[in-house]
């Protein structure tokens, strides 16, 4: 019995019987008898060809956009630690209270 390899990887089973040469894949799978061990090799590297990699059957996967509050959803700290008021108008009230 020999183990085939491609690319220094193992690739299956070649085994010399009674009835020619068996053949398996690196899964197990029976690829047949063959004449020849040459034969049964290349049923091996045959089966081994493996597809190209590919993003799969719905592209590649997104990436999510880092989570951020809206703009001026935050609140702010105004004077005293304990008050605070949201960020967006409260400068404008200040200024309009200040004008009158």
């Amino acid at each position: 019995m020999f183990v085939a390899t491609i690319a220094g990887e193992y690739a299956g089973f070649v085994g010399v019987t009674a009835r020619g040469v068996e053949a398996q894949t690196a899964r197990g799978e029976d690829l047949g008898v063959h004449d020849t061990v040459e034969l049964a090799r290349a049923a091996v590297a045959a089966s081994a060809v493996r597809p190209p990699l590919t993003a799969g059957p719905g592209g590649p996967t997104p990436r999510r956009p880092r989570r951020t509050a809206a703009r001026g959803s935050f609140l702010r700290t105004v004077g005293d630690v304990g008050t605070t008021s949201p960020r967006r108008g409260a400068g404008r009230r200040d200024a309009a209270t200040r004008r009158s």
